[in-house]
């Protein structure tokens, strides 16, 4: 399970180390072979989402792969959604190994600290998939000169302000 675990993330990590990132998709479900499997790194957290009575069953192959290939990674689970109702399952949220990740933990996306909550965010804590997303709003508010409070989520308002402050 380990090299099953290790194969697509390591481009991902070599990816996240060239570009100077600490938080990504290590397993994407059923792209990498996975089904129903999600794995978000966020620095030294991994965050573990199992969707599929399959991935379920796997849990205890899935939690000693990360641990054998991820030991300086404390692991949370964010089994914690209504999918897993449907599957039969019964809804899981806590520490799994490792230490209790801060409720703020601060991640670093184009060259801007962020604090993300993996404890009680929505799905994994980050939406880490809409990363070019945010990196385009930003330039595109480089040069304004002031923004209006808006209901944006709270990632892009921070990039926006940062933009617009020229940082």
């Amino acid at each position: 399970m380990c090299a099953r675990c290790k194969k697509p993330s390591r481009w991902r990590d070599w990816l996240a180390q060239r570009d100077g990132l600490d938080s990504y998709r290590l397993i994407a479900g059923e792209s990498d072979g996975l089904p129903g499997v999600t794995i978000d790194r966020f620095g030294n957290f991994l965050v573990l989402q199992l969707l599929s009575t399959g991935a379920e069953y796997q849990r205890p192959a899935i939690v000693s792969a990360l641990q054998q290939c991820y030991p300086d990674c404390a692991i949370y689970d964010r089994s914690d959604v209504a999918v897993r109702k449907k599957e039969g399952l019964e809804l899981a949220q806590g520490p799994v190994s490792g230490e209790l990740p801060p409720a703020l933990l601060p991640i670093t996306e184009h060259g801007m600290q962020l604090l993300v909550d993996i404890q009680s965010g929505h799905k994994t804590g980050y939406y880490l998939d809409q990363r070019d997303s945010r990196f385009a709003t930003r330039r595109y508010a480089e040069n304004a000169r002031g923004l209006t409070a808006s209901p944006t989520p709270a990632a892009l308002r921070s990039l926006l302000c940062s933009a617009a402050a020229g940082k």
